[in-house]
């Protein structure tokens, strides 16, 4: 019996290790558009140039977390949720930098460059960072889900190739 427990938990334990975050409920490259819009009310603001895929704003007010002004969604062309851009209000820096810190691995140690404080962590499939630009009013609290950084890649590649394309000709 106690095997059979411990056994259990490893496995429950190393499932949860494995989950990507969900940011304000919302699971990166799990959610839909439709699942993330019965949930919040969400304002659409166009199709988004990296992902061809449709952004929504969400008013930060309505989120459990101090001091939040606007939360962007960011979905692929699938409909799945691959980032969360967050702006909020500078002071709430260290708090937040707190709670990421209890909750993911860092992936570089936090500092303060030119006036821009900045912290980055990794957590399954995502990178998350919260920078605070110089001279700027709100912090920057983004989820992004490795999905979008490989999309942002392959069309870099392929610009690439279709410019060598276009110039050669002209040699």
């Amino acid at each position: 019996m106690d095997k059979t427990l411990c056994a259990l938990l490893i496995l429950l334990a190393s499932g949860a290790a494995t989950a990507d975050p969900a940011p304000f409920g919302l699971e990166l490259g799990i959610i839909t558009q439709g699942q993330a819009g019965i949930r919040y009310p969400l304002r659409p603001v166009g199709i988004n140039a990296l992902t061809l895929g449709e952004q929504f704003d969400l008013d930060g007010r309505l989120l459990p977390v101090a001091g939040l002004k606007q939360v962007r969604l960011i979905f692929g062309q699938d409909r799945l949720l691959l980032a969360v851009v967050a702006h909020g209000v500078r002071e709430r820096y260290d708090a937040l930098y707190r709670s990421l810190t209890c909750k993911y691995r860092a992936a570089e140690p936090s500092g303060s460059v030119g006036g821009e404080r900045h912290a980055r962590f990794i957590d399954g499939n995502c990178e998350i960072t919260l920078v605070v630009p110089p001279g700027g009013d709100d912090l920057e609290l983004s989820y992004i889900h490795r999905r979008l950084w490989e999309e942002i890649a392959a069309r870099q590649e392929r610009a690439v190739v279709e410019w060598r394309f276009r110039e050669a000709p002209q040699l």
